[in-house]
């Protein structure tokens, strides 16, 4: 009875009860040389981040899945943009507007063509900056990121 009381008291003494909170889990959707589609769960919220290596530091952006899922829509404009700006002399700027952020297709003589996505806030500073191969290929993968955000909001219950 006593070996019998003593692993009975072994047991409940190292089995412990965990709770998992304060949590963050990031899953890696998409990868692109130089630019990354990120699906975040967090206790509070589920969110998609568009990351940029610029340099030795990165650019992000952050979207509800259905703005992402919005923002590869104007992003897949990006030929439309091209071919109506290529043959400028001026620097040419046209904005869409995706929930809370903007869409910047721009060309310069000096610069050529790219794309700026950045918070549509007045003077807002930042955002990431792709080229249109960039712009596409991310649109590609943003079609059915409101899939792949329920598809791991659903596999992870906590």
């Amino acid at each position: 009875a006593i070996v019998i009381a003593s692993l009975l008291f072994t047991y409940v003494a190292l089995s412990k009860e965990y709770v998992i909170d304060n949590y963050t889990l990031t899953w890696t959707a998409a990868e692109l040389p130089t630019t990354s589609l990120l699906i975040e769960k967090t206790e509070e919220k589920l969110r998609v981040i568009m990351r940029k290596k610029s340099g030795i530091s990165f650019d992000s952006i952050y979207l509800s899945p259905d703005e992402a899922r919005d923002l590869g829509g104007a992003l897949s404009r990006a030929n439309e943009f091209y071919t109506k700006q290529k043959d400028t002399k001026i620097d040419i700027t046209e904005v869409v507007k995706v929930g809370t952020y903007a869409v910047t297709f721009l060309t310069s003589p000096k610069n050529g063509f790219s794309i700026v996505i950045r918070q549509s806030e007045r003077f807002a500073m930042g955002g990431l900056v792709l080229d249109r191969k960039e712009a596409l290929a991310m649109s590609e993968q943003l079609q059915d990121i409101v899939e792949k955000a329920h598809f791991l909001n659903n596999a992870i219950k906590l």
